[in-house]
C-alpha cells in the first residue's frame, strides 16, 4: 500500500496502484481487468476506473468494492462467484 496526499491535504492509503490486476466478479463469471487510474473526490472518496484485459470494457469502483467484488487474488474472486452463483 501506498500513501497520497488528498484534496484536504490529508494522507490518503491507497490499496493498490496503477497497472495492477484486479479480478472483478460479474453475472457470467470473473474479469481480469488492470487499473488504469485512481479518482481521489473533494470528500476523500477513492474511485478506481479499470479496462478489462480481455476488451475495451471500462468499470469504476470504489474502496467499499474490494472483497465484495473486486479482488487482487482471482481465486478468491472465483471463490466469491461460486457462493453467489450456489445461492441463487
Amino acid at each position: 500500500m501506498t500513501v497520497v496526499k488528498g484534496k484536504q491535504n490529508e494522507l490518503i492509503e491507497l490499496p493498490c496502484f496503477i497497472g495492477d490486476d484486479v479480478y472483478i466478479v460479474c453475472k457470467k463469471g470473473v474479469a481480469n481487468a488492470q487499473i488504469s487510474k485512481i479518482i481521489i473526490s473533494r470528500n476523500n472518496e477513492i474511485v478506481f476506473m479499470t479496462e478489462r484485459k480481455s476488451g475495451k470494457r471500462i468499470s469504476y469502483w470504489n474502496e467499499v468494492d474490494i472483497g465484495e467484488r473486486v479482488f487482487f487474488e482471482r481465486t478468491e474472486a472465483v471463490s466469491t462467484f461460486k457462493e453467489i452463483a450456489n445461492r441463487v
